[in-house]
Parts: structure tokens; C-alpha cells; sequence
């Protein structure tokens, strides 16, 4: 009999800091502006989960309730795609945990330029990668670096969305969409068009609303019944073809996106049979969901909640405090009070910013869905329903 398992599928640790991080640019330039010549003593971190928390959340120690598998998703970008020594090692040691990765994309835009898109994790291949002292799951380096080497098109800032889906399709990695609804400059047409490709979908994410999951929800599934619509008039229900050959699976992940704590605010529940899984057993599920989506469906299952506008001020002002406690040695009174001023207010900011394009591409979203005649009051839902606190 199949047991539901607690997977975090989404978590930070301090190799998301720094140039790996998609906001260094922002939070540079704006510690150049406030510290000027004291910049380069001052180092800024987004956060600062060491791999020691890592091990002690794998023992239930720094969670509401103990988790089964644990996928870290650092950020990697251009400028810094290195994943410590120390990561691969806890992988060696525990095969609960999965060496994974979130990686920002870009899409081709108007005049030869390009768009900020969709953020992509990875979680690996199947089976164990080998190594000098034991076999560990997720993803290798050299897998990183190539990825850096030929997704990123001649002039493109950082790997383009495609090219990476195909990549991960060809070497057999199994990946997601991460927050689809995540406020980046992109059109509807976009967003569906992208998400149409994944068999995995974060629809629930810890850093979002839950009206942005609701939304996906159905976006998933209406997109999964113009699927099932076009094979059935195409005849191929009987006939299916190879797995590669069929339409994406779509099924939702719960991501928690966890910088700060409540690191398994939101979770994957993974169901499998004969005894508890591995990392590798979850890699290998996602693998194979194109054989039988619907059975695969039944194996994934986002828990937990989403969050407030508020909540996430709060945990951004929380962390620019931590910073501000880190370097407080190095600068006067009133330059620490200055920071903290400035950077609050740059909190609310851009979180309320971030929320309020949300909600604009909900209610895109939304009236993309009743033009497929999705129900008016459930298309109305996904853009009006309010969010709950954590």
C-alpha cells in the first residue's frame, strides 16, 4: 500500500547568495549608493541556511513536523554556477537529500532583445552519480556547466527557456516550472505556452499567494482537457505513442522557496510503495510520469499554504536585519539606521510590486480561461480569492 512522504522540493542555503542570485544586481547597487567607500568590507547575504541546517532539517529538527526527502535548489546563474564540495558530500551521506538547482531563464522579445522568464528547477537523473567517496542523487557539475555552456543563445543574458526544457528532456533530468505567476513581465500567451511543455508545475509556492496556485490549478487542467480533447479526435487515445511523443503530464509540485524558516511551510507529498523512498525513487517518478499521467498524478500532491503580502515583508526586513546585525562592526550608527530605513522601504516595495503583477497576470489568466469556457465563477476565483497567512 502506497504512503504518503513529505518532500521539500524548493529550499535555499548560503549558495544562493551573491552573484547566484537573481537580486545581486538590485541589492548591489544599492549598498554601492548607500556605503560607498566601505562597500567591498560589507557582504550582503539573502541567506544563510548552511548545509549543517540542511543535515538538521533532514532530522526533523528544524521543521513543524519531520520531512522525508529534501531536493536543495540553490540559485546558479552565469556568474556563478558552483556547487560546494560540501553539498555533493551531505548527498553522499544521506541519500534522503538530492542535489538540485533553480535556474532563471529568458525568452526572445521584440527587436533582437530578451525577456526576464520563467525560473526552472532541476532535481537530477536517475540512479546515483558516482563519486570519489560514494554515489550521491541530483545533479553533477559538469551537467551544470554544460548547461551554462549551450543553453544560453549568442547574446541572450542567461539560459533561454527552451533550449533548457530540451536539454533536460534529452539527458533524461527531471525538472519543473517554478512559480509560473511569479509577476515577470510576460503575457499570458507566454506563460501558457511555456507551461504547456512540463510535466511538473509548481503550482503551490511558499513565497506566493494561494490564489496564484488556484489559478495554476486550473490552468493546468484545462490545458490537460484540450490535451485529451485533440488526441481524442486525432485517434491517438488508442494509439499513444512513445512517452516522448505524448503531450506534457502537468502535474502540480508544492514548493516551500524557503530563505529565512518555516522550511516545509509548503511540501510535496510523494506517495510510493515498498518502504520509504530515496531521493532517487522521486527522481525516477517524475521520469516516468509521460508513461501514465494519471496514475502519476495520483503520486504528487502540493501541501501547505501560501503567503501574505505582509509575510514576505516581514521575512525580507528580517533578513536585511541579520545582514545589518553581520556588519554592524563596520559602520557608524547612523549608517546602520540609514540601512535599515532604506532597505524596508525597499522591501515593501517591491514585494507590493511583485504581488500587485501577480494578481494582474491572474486576472489575464483568468479571462484566458473563460474564453476556453472554464466555468465564469471559477475564472473569477482564481483572480479574487484572498490568500492565506501561513
Amino acid at each position: 500500500m502506497a504512503v504518503a512522504y513529505r518532500v521539500i522540493t524548493h529550499i535555499h542555503s548560503s549558495g544562493s547568495n551573491a552573484q547566484a542570485s537573481p537580486g545581486s544586481r538590485v541589492v548591489n547597487e544599492w549598498l554601492d549608493r548607500m556605503l560607498g567607500a566601505v562597500r567591498a568590507e560589507v557582504a550582503w547575504f539573502e541567506c544563510d541556511t548552511s548545509v549543517a541546517d540542511l543535515e538538521a532539517i533532514l532530522a526533523g529538527k528544524r521543521t513543524r513536523r519531520p520531512v522525508d526527502l529534501l531536493f536543495l535548489t540553490d540559485h546558479l546563474s552565469p556568474a556563478h554556477h558552483h556547487i560546494d564540495e560540501a553539498v555533493f558530500e551531505l548527498g553522499r551521506r544521506c541519500h534522503r537529500f538530492g542535489v538540485g538547482a533553480e535556474i532563471q531563464t529568458c525568452l526572445p522579445a521584440a527587436g533582437g532583445t530578451w525577456a526576464l522568464g520563467h525560473d526552472v528547477l532541476l532535481y537530477g537523473q536517475a540512479g546515483l552519480r558516482p563519486g570519489p567517496t560514494g554515489g550521491y542523487y541530483g545533479l553533477t557539475q559538469e551537467i551544470i556547466d554544460e548547461i551554462f555552456d549551450v543553453c544560453i543563445p549568442d547574446g541572450a543574458p542567461l539560459p533561454e527557456t527552451m533550449r533548457l526544457r530540451a536539454f533536460c528532456r534529452e539527458r533524461g533530468i527531471a525538472c519543473a516550472l517554478a512559480h509560473p505567476l511569479d509577476g515577470h513581465a510576460l503575457t499570458v500567451k507566454q506563460i501558457v505556452t511555456v507551461l504547456a511543455t512540463f510535466d511538473f508545475v509548481e503550482t503551490l509556492n511558499g513565497g506566493y499567494p494561494e490564489a496564484n496556485a488556484r489559478a495554476l490549478e486550473r490552468l493546468c487542467a484545462a490545458l490537460r482537457r484540450e490535451q485529451h480533447a485533440g488526441l481524442a479526435r486525432s485517434g491517438a487515445l488508442a494509439h499513444p505513442g512513445s512517452a516522448a511523443e505524448r503531450p506534457a503530464a502537468l502535474i502540480g509540485l508544492g514548493g516551500g522557496d524557503a530563505h529565512l524558516r518555516d522550511f516545509d511551510r509548503v511540501v510535496t507529498e510523494f506517495r510510493h510503495d515498498g518502504g520509504p523512498p530515496d531521493a532517487g525513487d522521486f527522481v525516477s517518478a517524475m521520469l516516468s510520469a509521460r508513461t501514465d499521467p494519471d496514475a502519476a498524478r495520483r503520486l504528487f500532491m502540493p501541501s501547505g499554504r501560501g503567503m501574505t503580502s505582509s509575510r514576505l515583508i516581514a521575512e525580507a526586513i528580517t533578513i536585511g536585519l541579520r545582514n545589518v546585525a553581520r556588519a554592524r562592526h563596520r559602520l557608524d550608527r547612523r549608517l546602520v539606521a540609514a540601512i535599515v530605513v532604506s532597505g524596508s522601504k525597499i522591501a515593501v516595495t517591491e514585494v507590493r510590486s511583485k504581488y500587485r503583477a501577480a494578481r494582474d497576470q491572474r486576472a489575464q489568466l483568468a479571462e484566458w480561461l473563460s474564453e476556453r469556457s472554464e466555468p465564469r465563477s471559477l475564472a473569477r476565483e482564481a483572480v479574487d480569492s484572498p490568500s492565506r497567512s501561513c
